[in-house]
Order: C-alpha cells, then sequence, then structure tokens
C-alpha cells in the first residue's frame, strides 16, 4: 500500500486549486450560455402579421352585391357614361383579373384603373378600382369609377352599390347621381331613378343631361306629357342635344302626333347624320304623315349607317311601292331642323332639302 505523503498544507492547496478550476469552468458554461442568450435577444422578432388580400373582380362583386354596407368605408377623374337610348352591349366580368399587393402605390392602381377604363378594357378596371376603394375608401372618386367600370362590365347590378357608396360620400357630385340613375333605369328602377335627377337639378339646375334623363324616366313610367316637357325642357337648354330631340320626336309618334315628331327628328338628323335610329325615326314620321319619298331616303340614310337597323330595309322596301300622299304637300326638312329651338336664321347647309341632308 502507497502511504500518501503529502503534507496537510498540500492537500489544502490541491483543494483549493480543484475549486478554482471548477469555478473557472462553471465561469466559461455560464458564459456561453450568457452569449447564446444574448445572440437569440438580438435576432429580429418575426411576427406573423396578416397582409390586406388583393382584391380581384370575382370578390368585388361577391362584397358589393351584398350592399352599400359591405363595401369597405371609401386622383380625381372625370367620366360620365351616356348610352342614349340604345345601349352597348354589356359583356360579363371575367373571374381572373390582375391583383394588386402592397408594394404597388394606390395612384398607381387609380392610373391604371383610368387607362383600362378609357381602353374600355372593363374588367381590369373593376379589377382596380376595387384595390383602389380597399386602399382609400374614404375616396368618393374611387367607388364612382368602380361602380362605372362594373356598369359597363354588364354588371349594373353591382354598380348600384359602389355608386351609392360614391354618393354617401360626395352626396352633392352631380355625376354619381346622374349615372346613378342611368343605372336604375337600365335595371326597370325607374322610380327610384327619379329623385337623383331632381336632385341634380336642384344643385345644378343647368346640368347637361339632367332634362334628358328626367325625359327617359318618365317615358318609361309612362308619363307621355311629362316626358314632353322634359325633353323640350332639355333641348331649350342645349339646342345640340341630339338624344332629347330624337326621344322627344319618338314621344310624338308613340303619341300619334306625327306632324310634330318632324321638326325635332328633322334637327336631330341634321346635327348627327349617322345615327341609324334618328334616321329610322324621321323615316317613321315621315310616312306617317304621307311623305312617302323623304321616307325612303331617310330609311335608306339608316341603313347606309351600317348599324344592323332591322326595321329599316323592311320599310324602305314598303314605302318605295306607295305613292306620295295627294294631301300631304311638299316637305322641307332643312327649315323645320332650323326652326326647331334655334333662334338664329338657318345656315345654307340647313336650308337643303333632305336629299342632302340624308347624303351628308
Amino acid at each position: 500500500m502507497k502511504t500518501d505523503k503529502t503534507t496537510p498544507e498540500q492537500r489544502k492547496l490541491k483543494f483549493a486549486e480543484a475549486g478554482i478550476l471548477f469555478v473557472l469552468i462553471l465561469a466559461v458554461i455560464l458564459a456561453v450560455g450568457l452569449k447564446v442568450t444574448s445572440h437569440n435577444d438580438a435576432e429580429p422578432v418575426v411576427a406573423t402579421v396578416e397582409q390586406t388580400a388583393p382584391i380581384d373582380a370575382a370578390e368585388a362583386r361577391e362584397r358589393i352585391a351584398a350592399g352599400p354596407g359591405a363595401v369597405e368605408p371609401g386622383a380625381s377623374g372625370s367620366v360620365a357614361g351616356e348610352p342614349g337610348v340604345q345601349a352597348e352591349a354589356a359583356t360579363p366580368v371575367a373571374a381572373a383579373a390582375p391583383r394588386y399587393d402592397d408594394s404597388v402605390a394606390a395612384i398607381d392602381i387609380y392610373r391604371d384603373g383610368e387607362t383600362a377604363y378609357f381602353d374600355r378594357d372593363y374588367e381590369n378596371a373593376v379589377d382596380a378600382f376595387a384595390a383602389y376603394t380597399g386602399r382609400l375608401p374614404e375616396n368618393a372618386w374611387g367607388h364612382y369609377m368602380l361602380g362605372l367600370s362594373l356598369w359597363k362590365a354588364g354588371a349594373p347590378q353591382e354598380a348600384v352599390p359602389a355608386l351609392q357608396t360614391a354618393l354617401e360620400l360626395r352626396p352633392e357630385h352631380v355625376k354619381s347621381n346622374l349615372n346613378l340613375a342611368r343605372v336604375l333605369l337600365e335595371l326597370g328602377r325607374a322610380d327610384e331613378a327619379k329623385p337623383l335627377v331632381d336632385a341634380v337639378i336642384a344643385i345644378d339646375p343647368d346640368a347637361s343631361g339632367a332634362y334628358r334623363m328626367l325625359g327617359r324616366i318618365a317615358h318609361a313610367l309612362g308619363d307621355a306629357d311629362a316626358a314632353t316637357a322634359a325633353y323640350t325642357e332639355a333641348t331649350v337648354r342645349d339646342t345640340t342635344d341630339v338624344w332629347s330631340l330624337n326621344n322627344l320626336g319618338l314621344v310624338f309618334i308613340e303619341q300619334g302626333e306625327y306632324e310634330k315628331a318632324l321638326a325635332p327628328l328633322a334637327r336631330a338628323v341634321t346635327l348627327d347624320p349617322g345615327i341609324a335610329c334618328f334616321q329610322n325615326n324621321l323615316g317613321a314620321a315621315l310616312e306617317r304623315t304621307g311623305h312617302n319619298s323623304a321616307a325612303a331616303v331617310a330609311y335608306a340614310a339608316a341603313l347606309e349607317c351600317g348599324d344592323g337597323h332591322d326595321t329599316a330595309a323592311a320599310s324602305l322596301a314598303r314605302v318605295e311601292a306607295m305613292p306620295e300622299s295627294a294631301d300631304s304637300g311638299p316637305v322641307d326638312l332643312g327649315v323645320l331642323a332650323a326652326g326647331f329651338g334655334v333662334e338664329e336664321a338657318p345656315t345654307v347647309a340647313e336650308m337643303l332639302p333632305v336629299e342632302s341632308i340624308a347624303a351628308e
């Protein structure tokens, strides 16, 4: 057995050294642990933040169709659609559309939408303005343009709440009132459209198109007297309003007042000879007043407009086979056109006979 020759002092020294070593090792372990903890604390905190989802055309339709309350509350532009009596054929909104993430500025989205609208790319216009209203829900222009885009894209029912939201934000906006009235009229809701036009006239009695819209609403509601009064007022305020002139003539025809229809229709054709329904309506008024040769010229002009007016060809064939009425007398459409709602003397062009007017 080996004898331990260390003295008590030496054993105490070794024990102290071991203790110091232990402390040093413990210190190293703690230091490493602190360093790891410190490093972890310095890492960026990664939080799961839900981003605003891009709004595509299909989603916009679903949200808007539920009513104004479903649209999140809320670049300027100025667009006033005027379909007249004959609206262009609508195309359905596509389900797929470009998306706008948070990296795209709102003003750029608006510009995209406006460009698409004026290019008649209404599907992408819907997508852009839906995204824009999500970004800037208090901007009435976004809702206004969204409503117009939906209407033109073939979704008038969905356009209604968008235009209503625009009016909630800007009740005095004339074009929102008028275009909402047009959409409601297209949907067969003429009674709802009338207060909107009345509001426009109260705001701006000289607003372009307001009295024409009032006439269209009265016409749709079967009130011929009110329609006549409104269209007449429109033509007094704007003697070049061809659609009011045409619509007034049409009301006279429907009421059997064919002589009264001649002057406004002659003026509409003089101002814009290239619209088939103007020429066809004039032909109908001329035929019913016994001016068959003049009616034939008008019907032929309707066919030349290239709008595919179905009734004009049959009407032309009919009047060409008919003799002129003995008691109809001559008709000078140039004089009629120049004299309707115009104070100044007619021009030489307006005094030309019907054949020259129709050929212009």
